[in-house]
């Protein structure tokens, strides 16, 4: 097995087909919109969340071939099963969100990272939209 499938095993997509998808660990994505903060163990979307929400969606009816990858991510004082189910569930917000303002559901993967790659992604409680 080559070292790129083994990395893409390591990863659990929260919602929906890969196909199609690239892995954000992979440096070619590019962010579709500044970072979403969240503190604590906070799930629900802030007015700011949803004013950048509504910009993305916008933006994506104007070209309906954007795909968005949301990423969530927690800090790594976090056990481990927790961070991941935080960093899912916030990911899956923003995606139902979404999916409210127009944007095709097929166009939108989620997965929650939590804590596991906390040595080369965000450290913090923050989830992002990847454009691909």
């Amino acid at each position: 097995m080559s070292s790129s499938c083994s990395e893409d095993a390591s990863i659990v997509y929260a919602l929906g087909s890969r196909e199609g998808f690239r892995s954000p660990l992979n440096s070619s994505l590019h962010l579709a919109s500044p970072a979403f903060e969240f503190t604590g163990s906070q799930i629900h979307l802030s007015d700011e969340h949803d004013r950048e929400l509504v910009k993305l969606a916008t933006e994506w009816k104007k070209n309906e071939s954007n795909r968005y990858l949301i990423a969530g991510y927690t800090p790594p004082d976090l056990p481990e099963d927790h961070a991941r189910t935080l960093s899912e569930r916030r990911t899956l917000g923003l995606r139902q969100r979404l999916i409210e303002l127009g944007v095709e559901r097929s166009q939108i993967q989620t997965l929650g990272l939590g804590n596991d790659f906390y040595q080369t992604s965000p450290a913090t409680h923050v989830v992002l939209i990847y454009r691909q």
